[in-house]
């Protein structure tokens, strides 16, 4: 803990442990497979320029 910090989350000495806390508990929440993402979008008829 730092006195009157600058709350900044991007400050290791503020928010550093706040952050590796954060991450360590997303970790947990993943599966244990490599991930790649996709993204795509779905268009109604009545918006497609056919």
């Amino acid at each position: 803990m730092a006195y009157n910090s600058c709350r900044n989350p991007h400050c290791p000495k503020c928010q550093g442990s706040l952050a590796r806390r954060w991450l360590e508990a997303r970790q947990t929440e993943l599966l244990p497979v490599d991930y790649c993402p996709v993204v795509f979008t779905l268009l109604p008829t009545t918006l497609r320029a056919s």
